[in-house]
């Protein structure tokens, strides 16, 4: 495959929409509320754990989705702070973890798209930080996954 059509089938010039959550338009008061009333569900600190748990099971969709993702050193999979379109096949919420398939890199010089192909290859799927992703919103007209971004952004 030429460097053109490796190009063309796997990197992309520029981010797609996504959901952006902001909290800095609510008080303190209502942030503190939605962990109260959506998340904690009164309980006493020693199982606030298990309370985030239930309450990301309860809204985050474990597969199908597609995020950004905004790979750091650690969580590179090319050794390089890189954004790739990722598409999740599996939440492990014990762990606050995704397995995804990585579909796309996001703005990689062509000379590097031969390279983070063979990168991309060489692992069948990836686990990485749930809050390293960004649900995109392109294409869910439904909204659907917008209960996922907000999920993430509490953690």
């Amino acid at each position: 495959m030429d460097k053109e059509s490796s190009k063309s089938l796997f990197s992309l010039l520029c981010c797609p929409d996504i959901y952006r959550i902001n909290f800095e338009s609510s008080s303190l008061n209502e942030v503190l509320s939605v962990f109260e009333d959506e998340i904690l569900l009164d309980c006493c600190s020693s199982s606030a754990e298990y309370a985030l748990v239930e309450y990301l099971t309860r809204i985050v969709e474990p597969i199908g989705w597609k995020a950004v993702w905004r790979s750091t050193r650690k969580s590179s999979i090319v050794d390089s702070e890189l954004d790739f379109i990722v598409e999740v096949v599996n939440v492990s919420l014990q762990k606050l973890e995704a397995d995804v398939l990585v579909k796309s890199v996001i703005g990689a010089d062509l000379n590097q798209i031969q390279w983070i192909q063979q990168e991309v290859k060489k692992c069948s799927s990836v686990a990485l930080p749930l809050v390293e992703l960004f649900v995109i919103s392109e294409e869910d007209d439904d909204e659907v996954y917008l209960k996922t971004a907000l999920a993430i952004e509490h953690v």
